[in-house]
C-alpha cells in the first residue's frame, strides 16, 4: 500500500514485521573499540527552556575516551557539547541551532523483536467488526456490513483483487490476508499480523482539493499539496505554537499529547512493551487558514526511542557500496489530525503487535564527544558536513532475526553531494554507517 502523491513506500505490503518499513541498507563503515529526557541546543536556552552556559568557564570537565556511565553523561553533556563546538574537525561543522535529545534513562538494552503468532480469520474478523462498529457508532446492520465487508486472500495483496465470501474465509478455507470495508464515512483495513492497518476518512484530502478515495492500494494523506506553516522534530514537539484546525485552534504540544494518548486505546495496540510517541508534526494549511497536523509517529522502550527516517516527500534512499551492509528499518507509522479530539486518517503502525524481549542490559555507552569524533573519523576526508541535531535512540535491524541496537544518531547535510545524510555510531562498539536523503 502506498500513500497518494504524498509517501512512496515503493509498494511494499506488509509481509514482514506486521508492519510497512521504509528499508535500507545501513552501511557499515568503520569498527571502533570497545519519559523524554535532556534535549541541550547549542545556543544560550534549549527548546524545553534548559539553560545552557555560553561560556565554558563553569561547565564540569570532560571525562577520557571510551565508555561512560549514563548518569554521568547526562550531567555532562553540556560540557561535550561545548567542547565539540570549539573542536575544528577537518569534515564537520554545526548548525547555530544544533541540538542534542538524550533520553534521562540509567540503563539501556540490546533488544530482539518476535512476531506474535497471527489472529485467526475469526479473531480477525470479530475484532475487525468490532473496530467498524466503534467508528461507524453502530450505523451499519450485520446484512449492510455482510454486504460491504470485502477480503484479500494471502499471495494477492498487490493486485487489489478482493472478494466478500466471508463463509469460506471463516471456514478457514481461504488463507486470509486483511480485511477492509470502504463506505462514504470511512476505509478501515484490518489484517492478522497487525491488526489494525489503516483507517482514513479523507475529509482533509478533500479539503486540500485532493482525490480523496481511499482503496486497498492508496490512502490519501495531504503533504506536499498544502502550504507548509511550521514543522516540528522530536525534541520540540512539545511547542506552545498555535493553529485553528477544522473544529478551533490547537496548541502542537496539545495534539501530541492527544494522538500519544489515543494511540495507547485499544484501538491501535495489542501489546504494552512499546509507547506510542510522535517523532514529528507538520503544521499543513489545508484551505483558507483552515490546518491541519501531520504526524510521523515512533515508538519507545522504556523512555529511549526508536530512530524514524527524516522523510519529505520522498524516497529514504540508503547506500550500500559495501558488503558488510545490513537491512535496516525505521519505525513505521502516519496520522493526520483535522480536528481535536479525533483522527482523519492513519496508516500503519505495526511494531506494536511484536514481542519484545531485553537480551542484554548497559549502563555505560560511547561518550557523545567520541561519537562525534567517529563520526568524522569515519566519514570522507573531502565532505563538508553540517550537523544539525543528535539524538540517542534504539536502530532496528533486521537479519536472521529482528533485532534493536542503541545509537547516537546524527542529521546532517553534505554540501559537496547536496544530500541529507542520517549517520549512524553504534554507542557501544563505536560502529559507524549511514544514510542519504534527498534535501
Amino acid at each position: 500500500m502506498r500513500m497518494k502523491k504524498c509517501f512512496c513506500l515503493l509498494g511494499i505490503f506488509l509481509f514482514f514485521l506486521g508492519s510497512a518499513v521504509a528499508c535500507g541498507r545501513s552501511n557499515t563503515l568503520e569498527n571502533g573499540e570497545n519519559s523524554k529526557g535532556t534535549e541541550i541546543s547549542d545556543g544560550p536556552e534549549d527548546i524545553g527552556g534548559s539553560k545552557v552556559p555560553e561560556s565554558t568557564e563553569n561547565l564540569p570537565p570532560v571525562s577520557g575516551s571510551g565508555l561512560q556511565k549514563l548518569t554521568e553523561l547526562k550531567e555532562e553533556l553540556p560540557s561535550q557539547i561545548a567542547l565539540v563546538k570549539e573542536t575544528e574537525y577537518p569534515n564537520i561543522d554545526f548548525t547555530d541551532d544544533f541540538i542534542v535529545s538524550m533520553p534521562d534513562v540509567q540503563k539501556v538494552y540490546d533488544l530482539t523483536f518476535t512476531k506474535e503468532k497471527d489472529l485467526s480469520a475469526k479473531e480477525c474478523f470479530e475484532q475487525f467488526d468490532r473496530l467498524f462498529d466503534e467508528l461507524t457508532e453502530g450505523s451499519y446492520t450485520d446484512k449492510d456490513k455482510k454486504s460491504l465487508y470485502k477480503y484479500i486472500p494471502v499471495g494477492i495483496a498487490e493486485t487489489g483483487l478482493c472478494y466478500n465470501d466471508l463463509d469460506m474465509l471463516l471456514n478457514d478455507e481461504i488463507p486470509l490476508y486483511e480485511y477492509f470495508v470502504l463506505t462514504p464515512e470511512c476505509y478501515v483495513a484490518f489484517t492478522r499480523e497487525m491488526g489494525l492497518q489503516s483507517f482514513c476518512r479523507a475529509e482533509a484530502a478533500k479539503l486540500a482539493g485532493m482525490d480523496n478515495t481511499p482503496s486497498p492500494v492508496t490512502v490519501p494523506m495531504p503533504s506536499e499539496e498544502c502550504k507548509l506553516l511550521g514543522d516540528y522534530m522530536e525534541w520540540n514537539t512539545d511547542s506552545v505554537d498555535s493553529y485553528r484546525l477544522m473544529d478551533k485552534e490547537v496548541r502542537v504540544c496539545d495534539a501530541v499529547q492527544t494522538v500519544e494518548e489515543m494511540l495507547c486505546g485499544d484501538l491501535f495496540r495489542t501489546r504494552r512493551d512499546l509507547s506510542p510517541e510522535v517523532a514529528r508534526v507538520r503544521a499543513l494549511e489545508l484551505k483558507d487558514g483552515i490546518c491541519g497536523y501531520l504526524m510521523d509517529l515512533t515508538a519507545s522502550y522504556k523512555d529511549v526511542p526508536f530512530s524514524v527516517a527524516l522523510r519529505d516527500d520522498s524516497i529514504f534512499i540508503t547506500t550500500m557500496p559495501g558488503d558488510d551492509s545490513r537491512e535496516r528499518e525505521d519505525f513505521p507509522g502516519y496520522l493526520f489530525m483535522l480536528e481535536s479530539d479525533s483522527l482523519d486518517t492513519y496508516y500503519y503502525y505495526g511494531m506494536f503487535n511484536d514481542k519484545v524481549e531485553e537480551q542484554e542490559e548497559y549502563d555505560s555507552i560511547l561518550s557523545f564527544k567520541d561519537a562525534v569524533q567517529k563520526v568524522s573519523d569515519s566519514m570522507a576526508a573531502h565532505m563538508e558536513l553540517t550537523l544539525s541535531s543528535a539524538q540517542l535512540n534504539y536502530l532496528i535491524y533486521r537479519e536472521d532475526s529482528c533485532y534493536s541496537e542503541i545509537a547516537w544518531n546524527f542529521n546532517s547535510v553534505n554540501s559537496i553531494d547536496g544530500l541529507r545524510y542520517v549517520i549512524s555510531v553504534n554507542a557501544l562498539n563505536g560502529e559507524c554507517s549511514y544514510h542519504t536523503q534527498p534535501l
